[in-house]
């Protein structure tokens, strides 16, 4: 089984600890279910605040709340779960983190990301946003039996990569000192391939080395010297939701406390109907609170909405993974090269080949929404999500590989009726997923009850997507509260496929015209200017996937 133990150096029983007595600032008595106890040091207080955290380009801060979770992060001497809401801002959370610790605490020793593959660049744009832009800041290990070259400060790599070949073993070889997990909540199966291998690559970075001594009379051992791996988690799926799977995070970043997955079921949990060790007992519920309270942060939308905008609009970056729809995608940018040749160079010309472009995207980020959707709906038993797409085939597989919340979904088929039907029936409906064409929601509907809004497949403008978006919010206040919804937070998070149209059409042309945060991005290709047109079909046909 997965799981790190750590044993006492007197009678090499497992340690499982059972109090902590706090003798000053730094040092604490430790003691544990053997008998001995230990002292143990903690770093001094470190306030995040004294440090700037502006981001490189210097127009961002944390918000505060992020602050707070930055100092959690700081506080548990970089050991830690980080399982806020979706959306609530993990990744910036742990980098910045990180960024404390490259300056403070890790005297060189690099950096470990472990990513899903199709976040893989989000997170190196994000470490290039927060951490540093030097060169020599980030290097991505693609594939198993890649060389991988020291001296960078992080290295980050898939979760598929990492537990494959010796990948982790020539990782451990380079003594990093920090290591941050993404979606740890992918780590809950004990047994797992994926589980084993980073519990072992974490093992074998922990070393301890103890002296004895003498407190008030009592013989005790010091720890000496500590060499580790610190350890963040990030997760948005919470304990109490999912109350056995969280061992493996709690063990890794907690060994002492939970020593084992049978004295964790036992302790902390009962079973559910179906026999699964799901909950945690009820009547052990605030015990439990505060034994994982040092290693484990949790918060709701609720509890920073003062601190979020009325409208949230984000861009995820994702890498195409499936072969097959890479192959399809380059069939097509080989059909346009011929038909350039041939003198077809405009829009009009050009328009289906776009189109059939932006399906094969569509269904290259179905996979990724499908995850997100998932423990979005798990984490939370009142969340509902609406998906905007364009193409029926999209919409079928979203719609077959999560029947099991109830798919509905409203397209150019419907007759206004219906559409107004579902519209007035899904908010007390008991489906929870509503897959919408963004051009058949017409003007007149809302769905101001619809907190989570995922954009899988773009539209041809700004003025398009803007429209859309105006389903789910309504610009007067009065208007919203009369309605019941005084404080709503809308949620869109726009899914880009690096490397597609998605990057080249949408991100740069449609982003330019609508900006965003007061910046502009990137070149404003336009559909209607021979010129710019030209250009985006060179770039398009140019990145074969």
């Amino acid at each position: 089984m997965a799981k790190l133990i750590i044993y006492c150096d007197y009678c090499k029983k497992p340690l499982e600890q059972t109090s902590s007595l706090k003798l000053n600032e730094t040092e604490f008595l430790v003691s544990y279910k053997c008998g001995h106890s230990y002292i143990e040091h903690k770093e001094p207080k470190f306030d995040v605040h004294s440090i700037d955290l502006h981001s490189l380009d210097g127009r961002h801060l944390p918000r505060p709340y992020q602050y707070d979770g930055i100092q959690f992060i700081v506080d548990s001497g970089f050991n830690c779960i980080v399982a806020d809401k979706q959306r609530l801002g993990k990744t910036p959370q742990s980098l910045c983190g990180l960024r404390i610790a490259i300056e403070r605490f890790l005297n060189g020793r690099p950096c470990i990301c472990i990513v899903g593959g199709a976040n893989l660049w989000q997170w190196i744009g994000e470490h290039q946003h927060w951490v540093t832009d030097n060169p020599a800041g980030i290097y991505p290990i693609i594939g198993s039996k890649s060389f991988i070259p020291p001296g960078f400060q992080t290295y980050i790599i898939s979760r598929d990569t990492f537990s494959k070949g010796d990948v982790a073993k020539r990782l451990a070889a380079l003594n990093p000192g920090l290591c941050i997990v993404d979606e740890a909540h992918n780590f809950k199966n004990t047994s797992s391939q994926r589980s084993q291998a980073l519990v072992d690559f974490l093992k074998s970075l922990d070393q301890q080395e103890y002296e004895d001594t003498e407190v008030h009379g009592v013989r005790t051992q010091v720890l000496k010297t500590k060499v580790n791996c610190g350890k963040i988690l990030l997760t948005g799926t919470p304990i109490l939701n999912r109350a056995d799977e969280y061992f493996i995070p709690l063990n890794l970043v907690a060994p002492k406390v939970f020593p084992s997955l049978d004295h964790f079921r036992k302790l902390w949990c009962v079973k559910d109907d179906k026999g699964k060790w799901s909950r945690i007992n009820p009547y052990r519920l605030e015990r439990f609170k505060e034994a994982i309270a040092p290693y484990y942060l949790r918060r709701e939308w609720e509890d920073v909405y003062k601190e979020v905008p009325k409208q949230n609009r984000m861009f995820t970056m994702i890498t195409v993974e499936d072969e097959t729809l890479k192959q399809l995608y380059n069939a097509t940018l080989d059909k346009m090269d011929k038909e350039i040749a041939a003198g077809k160079k405009s829009w009009m010309e050009q328009q289906d080949n776009f189109m059939e472009l932006r399906k094969i995207a569509g269904l290259a980020k179905a996979k990724f929404i499908m995850n997100l959707v998932e423990v979005g709906l798990d984490d939370d038993p009142r969340t509902k999500y609406a998906i905007g797409l364009h193409h029926y085939v999209v919409g079928d597989l979203i719609k077959h590989n999560l029947a099991q919340y109830g798919v509905v979904k409203i397209d150019g088929g419907d007759s206004n009726e219906k559409k107004f039907e579902i519209m007035n029936s899904f908010r007390e409906a008991p489906e929870r997923i509503i897959t919408m064409n963004m051009t058949a929601v017409k003007e007149g509907m809302d769905f101001l009850y619809l907190e989570n809004v995922i954009i899988c497949e773009r539209g041809w403008s700004s003025a398009m997507e803007e429209q859309f978006e105006c389903r789910f919010v309504n610009p007067d206040p009065q208007l919203m509260a009369d309605r019941g919804f005084p404080n709503k937070i809308t949620n869109y998070e726009y899914i880009v496929a690096k490397g597609t149209i998605d990057e080249f059409f949408w991100y740069d042309m449609v982003e330019q015209k609508r900006q965003i945060f007061g910046e502009t991005v990137s070149k404003n290709w336009s559909i209607d200017d021979p010129d710019t047109f030209a250009q985006l079909l060179e770039r398009t046909t140019s990145n074969r996937l």
